[in-house]
């Protein structure tokens, strides 16, 4: 009788187990944590080396302006490069990671979308990663301070701009 009911005990504990690690047997994507970078401020502009996110997958980089430093990531999904703030503004993190297609918060661990910036789960989701516009030359990713900070205005505070 003991045999019988440990067989469904056994099943019962791996089930629960999956469960909590969030997965259903297969293998979750890893969380790639972000790499300061130096990304070089030239006048009104920055430049970021495509070779830096190549190595990296995913970088933050801070930039002294007038108005203060602001930290700014830039991530490789899918192919595509996107830069976006990186702050978050109730928690006070800079510092994302990425995991899949989602933007995790190292500080609070709220879940953001990486494709979007949009909030998906946690504290902090009404506070969206802002995108920043930039351009790619032959020297790499190159922003204006303009944008990095409207991006990072856009995200102190809540909801979309």
């Amino acid at each position: 009788m003991k045999k019988l009911l440990f067989v469904p005990v056994l099943l019962a504990l791996i089930a629960v187990t999956l469960v909590a690690c969030g997965g259903s047997g297969g293998s979750a994507s890893a969380k790639i944590k972000a790499t300061w970078v130096n990304a070089p401020l030239n006048g009104e502009t920055v430049n970021l080396s495509p070779a830096t996110l190549t190595q990296n997958t995913i970088v933050h980089f801070k930039t002294n302006l007038p108005e203060g430093t602001i930290a700014s990531m830039a991530y490789v999904l899918n192919g595509t490069t996107y830069v976006r703030a990186n702050i978050c503004p109730p928690c006070r993190s800079t510092g994302f990671s990425l995991q899949g297609d989602k933007l995790v918060c190292d500080t609070c661990g709220t879940i953001f979308s990486a494709q979007t910036g949009m909030g998906v789960s946690g504290a902090c989701v009404d506070y969206p990663k802002a995108a920043v516009d930039y351009s790619t030359t032959g020297d790499g990713i190159v922003m204006t301070t303009a944008s990095l900070m409207s991006a990072y205005q856009n995200t102190l505070r809540p909801g979309t701009p």
